[in-house]
């Protein structure tokens, strides 16, 4: 099976970190892809530069002129991180049969990867706060159907329209519930790599802080 593709990465789940919209949670990212990705960015100049564009976006708000500015791998790695994260509360980690070992090794590389050096460079940190805005309002939608003869739940997935079909006819229900920061990124497997991963954007939680978020330095 081929290995996926920086741009795939940046489409499906950088982007939308950043804009806003659908996060496309996949397999664990081992280490050894950020250095592939690294040298796959050149081959990626148009998701890149969506990125880049939607995150210009976000501190016009904050600043007149925002800093030209590129994604680097120590970005990269930040948002590999926090995608790892959230493999770890993703419902289909259990499915995949991932043992407290695997568990631990997949915490331990997302650690790993937001470990990135602090800086105090103005562009940097703006440049970081655009990519991890959004961090704090980072939640899952689960689904419950119900129908005459059965109920079913989607943690985080929409149902298949085969079964909300004909809602009047087969008595069909929907009921939405959503699960926040709280749930998903300050639970005792994702609290350190988040801890961590703010202590590099501190301008994310001095400006979105949260009461389930670590204190700020």
């Amino acid at each position: 099976m081929s290995k996926p593709h920086v741009r795939e990465f940046l489409t499906r789940f950088v982007k939308p970190l950043v804009a806003g919209g659908e996060l496309h949670v996949g397999a664990p990212i081992p280490l050894p892809d950020l250095d592939r990705w690294e040298g796959e960015l050149h081959d990626a100049s148009v998701e890149q530069v969506e990125v880049d564009d939607a995150r210009h976006s976000v501190l016009s708000t904050l600043v007149c002129r925002p800093p030209a500015f590129l994604l680097e791998r120590d970005e990269l790695a930040l948002a590999a991180g926090l995608h790892n994260a959230l493999f770890l509360v993703h419902p289909r980690a259990d499915q995949w049969s991932v043992s407290d070992r695997q568990r631990r090794k997949i915490i331990d590389n997302a650690l790993a990867m937001v470990s990135q050096p602090l800086t105090t460079n103005r562009t940097r940190v703006m440049a970081r706060h655009a990519l991890l805005h959004n961090l704090f309002a980072i939640s899952r939608r689960d689904i419950t159907v119900s129908w005459w003869t059965g109920r079913a739940r989607f943690i985080g997935q929409k149902p298949p329209s085969r079964l909300t079909a004909w809602k009047g006819m087969r008595r069909v229900r929907e009921e939405n519930t959503d699960v926040d920061f709280d749930e998903l990124l300050a639970v005792p497997d994702t609290a350190p790599v988040v801890a961590t991963l703010l202590r590099r954007t501190p301008l994310t939680q001095l400006l979105d802080s949260h009461a389930g978020a670590p204190p700020l330095h």
